[in-house]
């Protein structure tokens, strides 16, 4: 007999559609679907504009999940089926020299459509309410397809379909009151962006990656004292990772790399001092490595990408070896826990902007610190104040890189994101 059976379903559609706008100096007018223009005696092949790019989305879906329990015994089955309909395309809003344009004329067109559908089986089962091992099986079909037609009006339809298993095991061992510890074991699968698909040439598509992954962890719980501790190794086939470079509005490009991997630990604490005063953090520590990337360069002259060099275990990019936080809250007594100062800590390790591992690519380690200050009245107003950077700190926490031959020459450049420097917040939040 059952002892509890839930069904849960939903329906769901989200309309997304809007644009942003950038100034774009000499740009050449085949890459705009435009010809040359005589100007007295000269012949003109560049101009500025600006230019809109929009996006028109549509996404639906159903979601269902249907579990029970019997014993000790609990199965959770269900699943989901989406569909995206996003339309892409960008206007010239306006041109010094116009060319055979007209105003809001469309110089690139892409759709892309995306059906995704899943179905998974959870079991639980506990013994001696100490030992509750688990499976997950997940099948996952994805069916993709774009057309795109770019500045050179080539119609470039791409198609592709994936089948995915995703399996997991694992295991919960319920030592006592206080401790607890648990392992599992899994394989997950993901596909290619769209922009992975734009960015590709027609010989070389991207590839889905697939995610070998182990975990041990221990947990232990205390009244006043919370402690966790996870080990993790992720080991990828075709990991998709960014180069370091940025496409023409900015997005980071990635590729395919056949062996890589992540290995780590991860911690997290928390400790109440007393009433007033509570303190927590949490920290990570990984090995972020790729076995072999190759890097090239763009050659101007003749249009050609040619090898720089090969990198043997370099670290992937935009993947610091640590970051850790700190929390700490003070709740004054003299208040009644009306009041709460907060103050944030977060400290990001030296990361790299592309795989190459190179010195003079690298974003410095930086340490960051947040007050938040907030007040409660009666429960039905909320006032807070957020001084963001107290310290204001200089620092950047992202950015790209670039390299290209020119005259025989490499070049290369690095871009970064300055982050604010102190800057404040005010929030006033009611309920009624």
């Amino acid at each position: 007999r059952f002892k509890k059976i839930n069904f849960n379903a939903a329906i769901f559609y989200t309309k997304g559609k809007g644009f942003f706008e950038e100034y774009k100096p000499n740009q050449s007018f085949r890459d705009y679907q435009l010809k040359p223009i005589m100007l007295g005696n000269d012949t003109l092949t560049n101009t500025d504009l600006i230019r809109r790019r929009w996006l028109d989305n549509d996404f639906l879906g159903t979601i269902f999940s249907f579990n029970y329990t019997k014993n000790r015994m609990l199965i959770d089955v269900g699943g989901g089926y989406n569909v995206y309909f996003g339309k892409h395309f960008g206007e010239i809003i306006w041109a010094k020299y116009a060319s055979n344009s007209n105003i809001r004329q469309h110089y690139y067109d892409a759709q892309s459509n995306k059906k995704d559908a899943n179905l998974y089986t959870k079991i639980n089962y506990s013994i001696n309410n100490k030992f509750v091992p688990f499976v997950d099986l997940q099948v996952r079909i994805v069916d993709y397809y774009t057309k795109f037609i770019d500045e050179r009006i080539d119609y470039i339809p791409k198609i592709a379909k994936y089948t995915f298993f995703n399996p997991k095991i694992g295991l919960t061992s319920y030592i006592n009151k206080r401790n607890t510890i648990y392992a599992f074991a899994g394989i997950g699968n993901r596909e290619p962006l769209r922009d992975d698909f734009i960015n590709s040439s027609e010989n070389a598509r991207p590839k889905p990656e697939r995610m070998y992954n182990f975990e041990v962890g221990h947990k232990l719980s205390h009244e006043r004292f919370m402690f966790a501790s996870n080990v993790y190794l992720m080991a990828y086939k075709d990991q998709m990772i960014p180069t370091g470079a940025v496409n023409d509005v900015g997005a980071l490009t990635r590729i395919n790399t056949p062996k890589s991997h992540r290995i780590g630990l991860e911690l997290e604490a928390a400790f109440e001092v007393s009433k007033q005063l509570k303190i927590g953090g949490n920290a990570a520590f990984s090995q972020n490595k790729i076995a072999q990337f190759d890097e090239f360069a763009f050659d101007y002259a003749d249009g050609k990408n040619y090898l720089i060099k090969t990198h043997k275990n370099t670290d992937i990019a935009f993947s610091p070896r640590c970051v850790a936080a700190t929390t700490i809250q003070y709740l004054p007594a003299i208040m009644g826990k009306k009041l709460s100062l907060t103050l944030l800590s977060k400290y990001v390790s030296k990361q790299y902007l592309d795989n190459t591992q190179n010195p003079n690519k690298q974003l410095k380690a930086y340490f960051v610190n947040d007050l938040n200050i907030t007040y409660t009245h009666k429960k039905y107003m909320t006032l807070g104040l957020f001084i963001n950077n107290l310290a204001s700190t200089l620092y950047v926490s992202n950015g790209y890189t670039y390299s290209y031959y020119y005259a025989q020459q490499l070049s290369s450049f690095n871009y970064v994101y300055p982050q604010a420097t102190r800057n404040f917040m005010l929030q006033l939040g009611l309920k009624f």
